[in-house]
């Protein structure tokens, strides 16, 4: 194939999951050849030293333009001359804001991360015609078989999730529950990498109150150990490795990336029966967990609510029996077939031959 111009305008360079979703999509245009074009609103800390000549630079006749934003912001982010507008987004719960549709003739395609948000697309009024479903992807090979890292101070079972402080993460459902689970002569830790920051928005939550909160609830035990991580990581494989079990009690996710590279890295599973991870999770290869609906309200959702959106909460009592079968040395098999759907290569190819079609 002749090397194509490809062209990325947004978040690129920080540990913001959007930002990673665009670098590693760009990353693999990169190793495939493609002529990459980079303008960062986030700066190049965590960018792939190697697209280096690829940083700072524009093009006014892209073959492909990228971007992972909200709709409002495609006209802003895309350049009018490009030929093919590609536009990654998510969004987690069962309704968006209907005039977002407005803006449906500034990107040529939608791309959900998942059959859960393209649903949410469709029921907004997107054409099917404009929206393809786009898995994120990992590493497989690299994630196998990365050195763990070795945080001090923990026990021999180690259980990770990976939240930034919003409410829809229930962060306060999770520690309650590994509460209930364990106590202090269980030799298990529940690593935390999550955040301090002070909540500036409704959907926000404040990290330390929520486990001040649920401490309090349980006052009268001896708490088992929890470690919170709040450190930028270039590299989030060597924690992977270094746990036994990855940890979701998210409402609503547009794809649950964690919960794959926990896969990859040979963990064990835990997480809601609903939403994103569903493409990728089953009963064969996680612990599925189940919810009840609810109202989403200002806290569960983004930006503008919609009070007719529902989402979910995950069921404690099911989150307590799965972390202590998975404590007690119960096993769900690895999947293999995963490997070539969810990865960068794949995702990027599905690109091309939409953007060549």
């Amino acid at each position: 194939m002749k090397p194509l111009k490809i062209r990325a305008h947004g978040m690129f360079g920080a540990t913001h999951s959007w930002s990673y979703c665009v670098r590693s999509m760009m990353y693999e245009f990169f190793k495939m050849g493609h002529d990459c074009y980079v303008t960062s609103t986030d700066g190049y800390t965590f960018a792939p030293k190697e697209m280096s000549g690829c940083f700072g630079k524009d093009t006014d006749r892209a073959d492909i333009d990228l971007c992972y934003t909200l709709p409002k912001n495609f006209k802003q982010w895309f350049s009018p001359t490009s030929n093919f507008k590609v536009a990654l987004f998510n969004w987690e719960s069962t309704a968006m804001p209907p005039e977002w549709i407005n803006y449906i003739s500034d990107t040529d395609i939608i791309c959900p991360s998942s059959s859960a948000v393209r649903d949410v697309f469709m029921r907004a009024g997107w054409p099917d015609k404009k929206i393809m479903t786009l898995p994120l992807g990992v590493d497989w090979d690299y994630f196998r078989v990365a050195e763990p890292m070795n945080p001090p101070g923990l026990k021999s079972f180690r259980f990770l999730n990976i939240s930034i402080p919003h409410h829809r993460k229930n962060i306060d459902i999770l520690l309650d529950s590994y509460y209930t689970a364990f106590n202090s002569e269980d030799d298990v830790s529940l690593l935390l990498k999550s955040s301090f920051d002070r909540p500036k928005n409704k959907f926000e939550c404040d990290l330390s109150e929520i486990i001040q909160s649920v401490q309090l609830k349980h006052k009268n035990k001896i708490f088992p150990k929890v470690h919170v991580i709040i450190d930028r990581l270039p590299d989030m494989a060597p924690l992977y490795k270094a746990t036994d079990c990855v940890i979701s009690t998210s409402s609503f996710e547009g794809f649950g990336l964690p919960m794959l590279e926990g896969l990859a890295a040979g963990c064990q599973v835990i997480a809601p029966r609903i939403s994103g991870q569903l493409d990728f999770l089953n009963d064969s290869n996680a612990f599925l967990v189940g919810v009840d609906k609810i109202k989403a309200g200002d806290k569960y959702q983004y930006w503008k609510p919609d009070i007719n959106a529902s989402t979910y909460l995950p069921r404690k009592d099911e989150i307590v029996n799965a972390m202590r079968l998975i404590y007690d040395g119960h096993r769900k098999e690895q999947d293999d077939t995963l490997n070539d759907r969810f990865s960068w290569h794949n995702s990027a190819n599905m690109i091309l031959d939409r953007a060549l079609a």
